[in-house]
């Protein structure tokens, strides 16, 4: 991301950073075991490859929450990529132990334009995300400014 930014701000080319979080990940670990948890997200990694262009970078960001990149992707395009992430997401069939768990995601996303710095877009897609999350979760938002 210390590279992209930057690049795509340079040349004036579109960027989109989003964070996935799952809605009340907790719960799920203390319900059903820190095991199922794990399955959880590697199911949404294996969802989030899926989803996402060869050319989108996308990582496990911390705890239950994931990061991605759209380059070349402006905020009309990127809303539909995250809407359709979202949908995805909420679709995942995750079973353990013959017991299916049912996940939602909260997005938050920022476009890179007008931005300083890779840390400025982190902290703008990061409060879109606590946006998300106190719009009731289970949602996607864009960074406001």
């Amino acid at each position: 991301m210390e590279v992209q930014v930057p690049r795509a701000v340079g040349h004036g080319e579109d960027l989109v950073l989003g964070i996935i979080a799952l809605d009340h990940f907790k719960r799920i670990n203390d319900r059903y075991g820190h095991p199922a948890g794990d399955q959880v997200l590697i199911q949404l990694g294996k969802t989030l490859k899926a989803a996402l262009r060869q050319n989108d970078l996308a990582c496990r960001y911390g705890g239950e929450e994931f990061a991605f990149i759209l380059p070349g992707t402006d905020i009309d395009h990127a809303r539909i990529v995250c809407e359709r992430l979202h949908t995805a997401i909420g679709a995942m069939e995750v079973c353990y132990e013959d017991q299916e768990i049912c996940v939602t995601a909260s997005i938050g996303m920022a476009v890179a334009a007008g931005t300083d710095s890779s840390q400025t877009l982190l902290t703008q897609a990061d409060t879109a995300l606590y946006s998300a999350k106190n719009s009731g979760r289970n949602c996607v938002e864009v960074y406001a400014g």
